[in-house]
Order: structure tokens, then sequence, then C-alpha cells
């Protein structure tokens, strides 16, 4: 699922050093419904002392820009901290409207890609936050998501779908 190397490469990284995340934003609704194009990979951390200190163990070992930032940054809510640039930017959240970690991190969704496990936002939290949101293309996704067969077919014409009678 993560075409980038790097992507994989952080989130071992991040497993290694037993950080609490959840993969949210574009790579969450691939999971739950059609492709799409994204920006990058959006991590939400959780916000304690100990993950804060993993947080940043993984992304020194992982060789990211980490010059003028603690320990303590990754455990200040609503922060972020981003590398890269599109489409392999990472965004690492620590906080998200309409989110709170300690809820959402039971409720997880675990894959397995060929060993590496990695936590995903739920379906239920990752529409809720999306709400929350509120931008035009979170609540394009909110409707994919709440889509009864989990995607919407987009059409090139204003006019109804029509097909031949048999």
């Amino acid at each position: 699922m993560f075409v980038n190397s790097d992507f994989s490469d952080l989130l071992r990284l991040f497993n290694a050093n037993q950080v609490k995340y959840l993969v949210i934003g574009g790579y969450a609704l691939i999971q739950y419904a059609e492709p799409r194009y994204t920006k990058g990979l959006d991590l939400w951390i959780s916000t304690d002392a100990a993950n804060a200190q993993a947080v940043y163990r993984a992304l020194r070992e992982f060789g990211a820009p980490l010059a003028e930032l603690t320990e303590a940054d990754f455990a200040q809510e609503g922060y972020f901290y981003q590398m890269g640039v599109p489409p392999v930017r990472v965004d690492i959240l620590m906080g998200i409207p309409g989110g709170v970690f300690v809820e959402a991190w039971p409720r997880r969704l675990e894959v397995d890609f060929d060993g590496l496990v990695v936590p995903f936002i739920s379906r239920q939290d990752l529409i809720a936050v999306k709400r929350a949101a509120g931008r035009p293309q979170d609540l394009l996704d909110v409707a994919q998501l709440t889509h009864p067969e989990g995607k919407i077919t987009k059409r090139r014409s204003s006019q109804p779908a029509r097909r031949k009678a048999k």
C-alpha cells in the first residue's frame, strides 16, 4: 500500500520504538474506500511523554531533520511536524479536530503489509474527524466513507447514468 519505501522504513522504526500512532488522512481513506491521490502520509500520535520520547528516537534513527526540536515538542497537543514534499511528505500530528487519541486507539484497525503491521484510524473515527475538519475534500471523503458500497463513482456528466434495455 505504501508506495514510497521511506514510508515503510519510518513505520518500521515507529513500530520498533513502540510508538503509538494511527494512519489518518488519504492513506486511511484508501484503506476503507477507493484509492485517490494523497500528498503524503499523515500520522496522528499519542502525546504522552513516553510516546513523545519514542517518536523523537524513531525520527532521529530515520534521519529526520530535528535541528531545533526536542522530545517535549512531540507532547504538545495541537502541534504538528512536517518533513518532505508532496507526494512523499510525512505529517505527524499531535492532535486533530474531532479526535481524542486515547479514545481512538482501542478502535484502531491493524493491517499487515508483508510483516509490517500498521495501525489505521477506525472507519467511524475517520468519518468523525473528517466531519469535524469540514473542508470540501473532507466532506467528499465522508460521503465516500458512508456510501453503502463504500465508494462513490464520479460521473463526467450531470446527466444520470443510463443502461441499454435488454
